[in-house]
């Protein structure tokens, strides 16, 4: 239904996804992009749609008061995104636990975070991470082609062209995204 990837090369990081939604058998070319560009950040949601316009208009990510950035994104970042999704109608609380319907991948920091559904926030010890329904496959394809010297352009885009060849819910036009924000110690 989704396949988003972000990669680390070169202190830079690349964001690229598919364009479709789904709708039980139904797919839907969509506009609207599933890579949000925000100050520092760079967000991809996989899931629903109005989470992703919520962090595109709404979402004004906490400032970091903290030196560690991942102590900053289990406590200040998360806590900031779950008030606000609160506010908008689009956090569920059952027996207790926080939980969304998405998933998110974020770019902060020349690192790559995953926010599950739960709020759980991991960060892989390679260069990339990925979302969406065919994860596995993508997965593999990146191991091949990170070893490759292809472009990090290059390398998203086949793994997307791969994961949409065995997955029937990717579908392109596929989007890449450099972000290129210069890092700041703040």
């Amino acid at each position: 239904m989704t396949c988003i990837i972000g990669l680390k090369h070169k202190g830079k990081i690349y964001f690229g996804a598919d364009s479709v939604g789904v709708q039980d058998s139904n797919l839907f070319p969509r506009k609207d992009e599933k890579i949000i560009v925000k100050g520092d950040f760079i967000f991809g949601v996989a899931g629903s749609f109005r989470l992703r316009d919520i962090l595109k208009y709404s979402f004004i990510p906490p400032k970091k008061t903290c030196k560690d950035v991942m102590e900053y994104m289990c406590t200040s970042f998360v806590e900031g995104l779950q008030n606000c999704l609160k506010e908008k109608g689009v956090l569920h609380i059952a027996e207790g636990v926080k939980e969304m319907d998405s998933h998110i991948l974020l770019g902060y920091k020349r690192r790559i975070f995953l926010i599950d559904c739960d709020f759980q926030i991991a960060e892989s010890s390679e260069p990339y991470m990925v979302i969406g329904s065919c994860e596995l496959i993508t997965l593999g394809a990146l191991a091949v082609l990170i070893k490759t010297k292809k472009s990090p352009e290059r390398k998203i885009l086949e793994a997307l062209e791969i994961s949409g060849r065995y997955d029937g819910v990717i579908r392109g036009p596929f989007k890449i995204v450099l972000f290129n924000t210069p890092y700041r110690d703040s």
